[in-house]
Formats: structure tokens, sequence, C-alpha cells
């Protein structure tokens, strides 16, 4: 479409719907990724946890109940 035309309401209304599209998607991958580094982190301390319980005097309770938070934030998304 060039300068001189103008965008009917229905084409304005489409580029908008496109556009608001284009900014879920966008926002959709990043929420994707930031979840998955998050993700990577618990993982990583909770085998972390695990591996030192023994030579820290970690209290297997607390090892458990952090695997439990760790659990119901992959179902809900959310500790």
């Amino acid at each position: 479409m060039s300068e001189a035309q103008q965008a009917t309401p229905e084409q304005e209304a489409r580029m908008a719907m496109n556009n608001a599209i284009q900014q879920a998607q966008q926002q959709a991958y990043e929420d994707v990724q930031k979840n998955a580094q998050i993700e990577l982190q618990m993982r990583g301390n909770a085998l972390g946890m695990a591996v030192n319980a023994n030579t820290s005097g970690t209290d297997p309770v607390t090892i458990a109940k952090t695997a439990q938070v760790f659990l119901e934030f992959l179902k809900k998304g959310e500790a």
C-alpha cells in the first residue's frame, strides 16, 4: 500500500490484529525462554542439594520439601 492510499478501516483492523498476534507470539516466546532458564536453574539447585545432602548435613526433609516445590512449579508454572 503506498503512502498516497488510505487504508480502509477493515485493513487497519487487520493490520492491528496481525501486530497484536506478532506481539503475543514474541511475548510467549520470551516467557518460554525465561521459564526454561528458571527450570534449568531449579533443576541444577535441586541436583546440587541432592549430591551434597550427605556431606553437608542437609536435612532430607528440607530436600524433599524443595523437590516438592519444584514439582509444583513444573505442574502449575508457579511456586
